[in-house]
């Protein structure tokens, strides 16, 4: 009974037609008659834009379509062949734990209701279903399964972007369901890869939000976890896909973001996401050499690019302004360099990352070749997607340079800790991590800067830098004319709350209560 069943019911929209808010229901019924009359109900509960249904009339079909479909809500009889409905909420959560499942029963199968509800069902009803009940039952999951699903798309744990991560990560996914979901989702995508120079201060709900106002309805589109350097996005590929990215940079630029935006080639294999993704962050290395805000893989004409080689006895200066732990040499050595690569003028981003590979190995050469102990330069992570344009990819070795010809040099080494001090005291009212001075101003390893740090100051650099804030704040509070709210972000904290918590904590009073006692006291 119930084996050729259509996959979605017919009065409503086709099933790669799906709205990106639409609840997706199984309903799983050996019995025809009980089957249409409670797909019904269903239809009478809300309109076709709000819902589709799929049916299915057995355990057995209706694991297949649940695979197949990953719907988000699933009505099934307890007492039906092949596979009974305990058996196939049991297969359900062996993988899913999100899927609401609604046991449908009749007096006699009591106890079987109840051993469901141990085993993951949300909820029974009992045969004959009033229409009340179906309802309320159906407001409580719908609700529920709106607000998990907007969850785990902000998140982005949601089944299609959770099978595009892994694709993108791992270069294959053997996840059937995942895959057949991303396919309905986007039966034709490109991947985004954003960049801000100020993208850490950008919290995932806020771009998700921004997002949602960008696309609204037109088009579907998923938010990646953040791999530090890019947000990723994925949108359904249309007509208007060049329109998009100008409004997702002005949406962005409103609320201050002035970044970059790359856009890979138009794909329909969801294993094809890994490739997608690649052409777009591609792409977005070009940020580099252009002022162009918007990158597209389909215009770059590689093809018309050279390499960049460098010019005779350029890499020998570099090298010996090393050897001669020379940094004015050094610096002098670097900017010949640069001018060489701004007189290409259309150079392979390929050439200009191997260039910045060979400069930094120069860097590491000269320390293995002297065997200093003290200097142990971090693994390479810095590439070109951390600099803004040339000019700041020459001042970030120049200054790696320096540094290291500086602390390298016999009887005028400067200690790492030092610099790290004087950046922290010229910088402490900003985001400023001992990992971030590791890396881009010491060039060295974060873990054992931050051990010769500990070890030297005998404290840790957080607790370093949280007493150098307060004693800063106690500074501002005793001049008495700026409110606690500035008082904190001249110290380096953005929330004000944890300011005041901070503060107590150290001070044993919080900000206001110091302020009143200094005042009294210096009356």
């Amino acid at each position: 009974m119930g084996a050729n069943l259509p996959a979605c019911s017919g009065q409503i929209l086709g099933c790669g037609g799906m709205r990106r808010n639409m609840i997706t229901i199984l309903v799983v019924e050996d019995e025809i008659y009980a089957r249409r009359s409670l797909i019904g109900q269903i239809e009478r509960y809300a309109s076709p834009e709000q819902f589709r249904i799929l049916e299915a009339g057995n355990g057995e079909q209706g694991l297949q379509i649940y695979r197949e479909e990953n719907p988000d809500l699933v009505l099934m009889d307890i007492r039906m062949p092949k596979m009974d409905g305990l058996a196939l909420l049991k297969a359900i959560r062996v993988t899913d734990t999100d899927t609401m499942v609604i046991m449908v029963s009749a007096y006699t199968d009591f106890e079987y209701a109840i051993t469901a509800l141990k085993q993951g069902a949300v909820d029974y009803l009992l045969k004959p279903i009033e229409d009340e009940k179906l309802k309320d039952c159906l407001d409580k999951c719908l609700n529920r399964s709106r607000t998990r699903k907007r969850e785990h798309i902000i998140t982005g744990q949601d089944v299609a972007a959770r099978y595009a991560r892994r694709v993108i990560q791992d270069g294959a996914y053997g996840d059937y369901v995942g895959k057949s979901v991303f396919h309905k989702t986007f039966p034709s995508y490109r991947v985004l890869n954003l960049w801000f120079p100020n993208m850490r201060t950008l919290e995932w709900e806020q771009l998700y939000e921004k997002m949602e106002e960008v696309f609204q309805e037109d088009r579907p589109f998923r938010l990646l976890p953040n791999p530090e350097k890019v947000w990723t996005l994925i949108m359904g590929s249309g007509r208007e896909d060049t329109f998009v990215p100008r409004r997702i940079l002005r949406a962005l630029s409103e609320e201050g973001y002035e970044g970059y935006l790359s856009i890979g080639g138009k794909h329909a294999e969801p294993g094809e996401v890994r490739n997608a993704y690649q052409e777009s962050l591609h792409a977005l290395k070009y940020k580099i050499l252009t002022e162009e805000r918007i990158l597209w893989e389909e215009k770059l004409n590689e093809d018309e690019r050279t390499n960049f080689v460098w010019q005779p006895g350029q890499e020998a200066m570099l090298q010996e302004a090393l050897r001669d732990r020379n940094p004015d040499k050094l610096r002098n050595a670097i900017s010949r360099i640069f001018h060489s690569v701004r007189r290409c003028e259309k150079i392979k981003i390929e050439s200009l990352e191997l260039l910045f590979s060979r400069i930094t190995l120069r860097f590491r050469e000269l320390i293995q070749e002297t065997g200093s102990l003290e200097i142990r330069m971090r693994e390479g992570s810095t590439g070109i997607l951390d600099f803004n344009g040339l000019e700041d990819m020459e001042r970030f070795l120049i200054k790696i340079g320096s540094n290291i010809c500086e602390m390298m040099d016999a009887g005028q080494g400067r200690d790492p800790v030092d610099i790290v001090s004087e950046y922290v005291a010229a910088h402490y009212d900003q985001d400023v991590t001992i990992k971030e001075i590791a890396e881009k101003v010491l060039f060295m390893n974060p873990a054992y800067v931050s051990h010769v740090f500990a070890e030297k100051k005998g404290i840790s650099f957080s607790a370093w830098l949280k007493q150098l804030r307060i004693n800063h704040a106690r500074e501002l509070l005793e001049g008495g004319s700026l409110s606690v709210t500035e008082v904190a972000s001249l110290s380096g904290y953005n929330d004000t709350s944890q300011f005041i918590r901070l503060f107590k904590q150290e001070t044993g009073m919080t900000p206001g209560k110091y302020r009143e006692k200094y005042m009294n006291g210096c009356r």
